[in-house]
């Protein structure tokens, strides 16, 4: 990369076998910007010596890395991203790469759409005896080299740290969520210990005041269980989540909080002393 743009000069060219790729500077569309990237950056290079394929993209189409175009810039494949000049289409998709953070466009697009912007900041370089004279070329320029395994470790980098940041951020929820229910739970079944003490004494088992305080809990849970699945379909829909795994998430804790529940009032009655009910004379 270059601090100044570079516009190589007739008598002087670019080393053979550097690529350089035209920057567009908009919005990052990688994992380092949580926002929109509703404008995302733009590279523009000759794609067929890019790829070794003449038809990779048709005009004013755009490849895009495949996480940034389904969590950043939140488009799938034959959507449109408007820019201030035009208008390209999402084409198709890539796998972690070097352009994850905005979109790539051929260099005849990119010229199109940004006429104004002359040069190069941006450059692929094939190895390393190619780096060197690609260094003493772009001295002036303000470079920095990069190999592509150091530019991906970064970015997974900034991934990760997010990633982990929201792992972290959802244990700590599911331990608050977690405590607070078994916090209920037994405030309920205290708060209510009169009334098992009278069904007792009225000739309930406590395998009844289980079953009966339990079905109770459950029934209570699950319908709360479900009003959250409504606005978790709704949240799926208008943010294209996925909803398989979100589906298969909601059932789990589901589950867990059932199981919760069950555990709870088996504990509670099997432990918690009850006075028993004294024999008749």
């Amino acid at each position: 990369e270059t601090v100044l743009p570079v516009v190589p000069a007739h008598d002087r060219p670019l080393p053979e076998g550097v690529l350089p790729v035209r920057v567009y500077q908009a919005d990052s569309s990688d994992c380092s910007n949580l926002l929109l990237a509703r404008t995302p950056t733009a590279y523009g290079c000759d794609i067929a010596r890019l790829t070794g394929e003449q038809n990779f993209l048709p005009p004013f189409a755009a490849a895009v890395d495949s996480s940034s175009l389904k969590w950043i810039i939140k488009k799938k494949v034959g959507d449109r991203i408007v820019y201030p000049q035009g208008e390209v289409s999402v084409h198709r998709t890539m796998q972690a790469s070097v352009f994850q953070a905005g979109i790539l466009l051929d260099e005849k697009t990119f010229s199109a759409l940004f006429p104004d912007h002359q040069g190069a900041n941006f450059f692929l370089i094939p190895d390393q005896q190619t780096a060197a004279v690609c260094r003493e070329y772009l001295a002036d320029y303000g470079v920095t080299l990069q190999t592509a395994a150091e530019f991906m470790a970064r970015a997974e980098n900034v991934q990760n740290r997010y990633l982990a940041i929201f792992l972290q951020l959802g244990l700590l929820g599911f331990i608050l969520g977690l405590g607070s229910l078994l916090l209920l739970l037994l405030r309920n079944l205290l708060t209510r210990k009169d009334e098992i003490i009278f069904l007792q004494e009225t000739g309930c088992s406590q395998s009844t005041l289980f079953w009966l305080f339990c079905s109770e809990n459950l029934s209570l849970y699950l319908s709360s269980a479900l009003s959250s699945l409504l606005l978790l379909l709704l949240v799926a829909l208008f943010a294209r989540l996925h909803l398989p795994t979100l589906v298969l998430t909601w059932v789990l804790l589901c589950a867990l909080g059932c199981t919760l529940i069950a555990f709870c009032h088996w504990c509670f009655f099997r432990c918690h002393r009850l006075p028993q009910i004294a024999s008749g004379q």
